[in-house]
C-alpha cells in the first residue's frame, strides 16, 4: 500500500464525483490498439463502482493495458521485407517506403502481441492528491485520465517558499529539525547537464565530505534518504516526490494493532489505507512547513480540459521554448515542461503532443515514457545551417523562402532593391 507518492495540491472548491470517472472506464485493448487506459475499481469492496471512500479519503485506480510488441521483432521483419522489396524493384526502398513498411508490419503483428495490465492507485486526501508511483510518466498518465474524465483538472504542483535543495544542504551539513534524521542515501548532481551524479548508498554520511562536494566541487543534493519521527523512512527528491516508503517499528506496531482489530480482509485493507495515507498527509505537511509553507500558487493545472476554444493543434508562443528545453535536456515529459515553463498541465500536454506530431519526441511507450528523437547537436547544426543560409542570401541581396506543403516556414535574406 503506497510505496511511493507523487503529490499535487487540490483546489479547495473541488469535490470528486465518482460517477464522473465512468466517462473514462478501463477496457481491453482492441486487436489494433497498442494501449488503452481508464479507471477501474481500486479494491474488491469499493464503496462506489470506480472509487473507494475510507476515513475521509477517496481512493481511485487507473488501469492501463499495453500490447507488448518488441521493437527488435518489428525491425527484423521490416529488414527482411525491405530486402525482398529491393529484389523486386531493383533498388533500395526510400524513406517513405520504409516508413510504410514499418506501419504495415506493426499493424499486422500488433493483434498477435501479448497484453500487459498495470494498476496505479491515487488518493484524494484533503488538500492533496497522491499517486502511488515513482515515475513522473505514470503520474502523467493518471493526470491525463483525470483530464479526460473531469470537466476541469483541479490540481496544482506544490510550490514552497524555500526550495528543498537549500534545506537538503542544511540537513546534510548537520542542521536538522527536531524529529528528522538523514539516512544513508544521498544523490548529488551539478546544475550543468552531462556531469556525472554522485551516489552514496548504505554508508555513513560525512559532513566534511559533503561540505567539500558542495562548496568546492559545485554539487547540490537532488535526492536524499530521511526518517521522520522514527515512523516512516523514504527518499525525497528536489520535486518533493517520495520514493521507497518504509514503515519503521513504531508505525509497524500501529499497523499490527489495526489489523488485529479488523474482522476481515476488507477491514484490514481499509486500516492500511487509513494509516499510510494519514502518515503521508502528516509527512507532506511537515516537509512543507520546514520549507516555509506553501508559496502563492500560480495558475497551474487549473485549466479547462477539452476546451473547444483551445484546439489541440493550436499555435503556442511557448512552443519553441518548450522544444528547446526538451531537446537540450533530452527529457520529454509533461511535468518536466511544466516545471521549467511554470505553465498548466493542459498547456504542457498540448506542447508535448505538438512535438510528437513534429517528430521531436516519440509516442508514449508501454511505460508511459517518451524518447527525444532530436539531439542537441543536431539542433545546433541545423541552427548553424540556417544562419549560413541567411548570410548567403543577404550577401547576394536575395530572399530565400523555406516552404512545406504550401506553408511558409521561414524567410532569409532580403529582397533586391
Amino acid at each position: 500500500m503506497f510505496k511511493n507518492a507523487i503529490t499535487y495540491l487540490v483546489t479547495p472548491v473541488f469535490c470528486l464525483n465518482p460517477e464522473i470517472l465512468a466517462r473514462f472506464p478501463a477496457r481491453p485493448c482492441a486487436p489494433h490498439e497498442s494501449r488503452t487506459m481508464g479507471f477501474t475499481a481500486p479494491c474488491n469492496h469499493s464503496t462506489d463502482k470506480l472509487a473507494h471512500h475510507v476515513s475521509g479519503y477517496t481512493l481511485i485506480c487507473l488501469e492501463t493495458e499495453d500490447r507488448l510488441l518488441p521493437c527488435s521483432v518489428v525491425a527484423e521483419e521490416v529488414e527482411q521485407r525491405a530486402i525482398d522489396l529491393e529484389k523486386l524493384q531493383g533498388y533500395k526502398p526510400g524513406r517513405k517506403q520504409m516508413r510504410e513498411l514499418k506501419e504495415r508490419v506493426t499493424a499486422e503483428l500488433l493483434p498477435k502481441a501479448f497484453t500487459q495490465k498495470r494498476l496505479t492507485l491515487g488518493v484524494f486526501a484533503g488538500k492533496y492528491f497522491m499517486v502511488d508511483t515513482s515515475s513522473p510518466a505514470r503520474a502523467d498518465l493518471m493526470l491525463k485520465a483525470l483530464r479526460s474524465a473531469l470537466d476541469v483538472l483541479p490540481l496544482a504542483h506544490i510550490q514552497t517558499q524555500q526550495q528543498i535543495t537549500g534545506a537538503m544542504i542544511q540537513w546534510l551539513l548537520g542542521t536538522t529539525p527536531h524529529g528528522l534524521t538523514v539516512d544513508d542515501y544521498v544523490e548529488l548532481e551539478k546544475a550543468e547537464s552531462g556531469n556525472p551524479t554522485i551516489t552514496y548508498k548504505r554508508t555513513m554520511i560525512d559532513e566534511n565530505d559533503m561540505y567539500r562536494r558542495i562548496r568546492d566541487d559545485g554539487y547540490v543534493p537532488c535526492k536524499i534518504g530521511i526518517t521522520l519521527s522514527d515512523r516512516l523512512s523514504f527518499k525525497v527528491d528536489s520535486r518533493l516526490h517520495l520514493n521507497q516508503l518504509t514503515m519503521l517499528e513504531l508505525m509497524q506496531l500501529d499497523s499490527r494493532d489495526r489489523r488485529d482489530q479488523a474482522e476481515d480482509v476488507a477491514q484490514a485493507f481499509d486500516a492500511d489505507v487509513t494509516l499510510m495515507v494519514g502518515e503521508l498527509v502528516s509527512t507532506m505537511n511537515r516537509l512543507i512547513n520546514e520549507l516555509g509553507g506553501l508559496a502563492q500558487p500560480e495558475k497551474d493545472l487549473l485549466t479547462v480540459a477539452n476546451n473547444p476554444a483551445q484546439p489541440e493543434d493550436s499555435d503556442d508562443d511557448l512552443y519553441m521554448d518548450a522544444a528547446a528545453i526538451v531537446i537540450k535536456n533530452q527529457r520529454a515529459s509533461i511535468s518536466f515542461v511544466q516545471r521549467h515553463l511554470r505553465i498548466g498541465y493542459n498547456r504542457a500536454a498540448r506542447l508535448i503532443e505538438d512535438m510528437e506530431r513534429s517528430g521531436i519526441v516519440s509516442p508514449m511507450d508501454s511505460s508511459g515514457s517518451r524518447k527525444v528523437l532530436v539531439t542537441a547537436d543536431a539542433m545546433k547544426a541545423a541552427g548553424q545551417a540556417l544562419r549560413e543560409l541567411d548570410e548567403m542570401a543577404k550577401a547576394d541581396s536575395t530572399t530565400i523562402t523555406l516552404e512545406h506543403n504550401g506553408e511558409v516556414l521561414a524567410t532569409f535574406g532580403k529582397e533586391s532593391a
